[in-house]
């Protein structure tokens, strides 16, 4: 039987502060399923506190009980600790080329943040912080999710690289060959 998370060992410095082992740790304190692996994520900042906030309350209201904010700064993720509810906090790094923090300019860039995540096993559903659950997409029915894919999201990227993933290896390694 495969053991989940998985790779909680491993220390690249890609991975973020504490590497996968710290991925691990807030993946079994979420109660992720061993079996279904899904979670939902969130990526904030300390610039949409009052935004976060009205997003974890409607995680919380809509009984999603995996969810996790990858905090950008130590503000978001204090403010994730003492609002959020269900919602964990966990605080990685993201700039972008230009050295910028806020949303604009590391929204496209998102998609590096939930590599850890699928190192260690997990399904990942992204969402914004500006969508409202009105119930769990995990446990609707109909289904809300193809689960035909390691990530389901949303976005607002401004090319293929940004808008879907398409520059991370990763993401890309089950697509057919050209061969």
């Amino acid at each position: 039987e495969e053991i989940f998370p998985a790779n909680c060992d491993g220390r690249d410095e890609e991975d973020g502060p504490g590497g996968l082992a710290a991925v691990c740790e807030t993946v079994r304190r979420s109660g992720v399923d061993e079996r279904a692996r899904e979670v939902l994520i969130a990526i904030s900042n300390r610039n949409i506190l009052s935004m976060l906030s009205l997003y974890m309350e409607g995680v919380r209201r809509a009984g999603v009980r995996h969810s996790v904010v990858v905090t950008l700064d130590a503000a978001t993720t204090k403010h994730v600790q003492q609002h959020g509810g269900v919602t964990l906090a966990h605080e990685h790094v993201l700039r972008a080329k230009g050295g910028g923090t806020d949303g604009h300019s590391t929204s496209g860039l998102k998609f590096r943040l939930l590599v850890p995540w699928l190192k260690v096993g997990c399904n990942v559903l992204l969402s914004d912080v500006d969508v409202v659950y009105l119930r769990d997409p995990f446990q609707s029915s109909p289904p809300l999710l193809h689960r035909d894919s390691d990530v389901e999201a949303m976005t607002d990227g401004w090319s293929d690289e940004t808008a879907y993933g398409w520059h991370m290896a990763l993401l890309a390694a089950s697509e057919p060959s050209a061969d």
